[in-house]
């Protein structure tokens, strides 16, 4: 079984339009996909959306940790995070 956060942003800007923060977030993403964590990354660039599936509720929980505090660190705005 799987489990897929996804992160609502209050904006395309808020997601992506600092260099910082999208450098921090895919080091976070190689490194989980690199350590097997992440099975499937569901990026949009169109949307304030995306999401990850991940393997375990565990890997999908440090996610959601790590992308909210991420965003408190750069100012961005997160509407929602859920995992399914």
């Amino acid at each position: 079984m799987s489990f897929t956060t996804t992160v609502t942003w209050a904006s395309i800007d808020d997601k992506s339009s600092n260099t910082e923060f999208a450098a921090e977030r895919n080091a976070k993403m190689d490194l989980m996909t690199t350590t097997g964590q992440i099975l499937r990354i569901n990026p949009s660039k169109t949307t304030a959306t995306g999401s990850i599936e991940f393997n375990t509720m565990l890997d999908a929980e440090e996610w959601k940790k790590f992308i909210q505090d991420l965003a408190t660190k750069y100012n961005k705005t997160i509407l929602s995070v859920v995992i399914e």
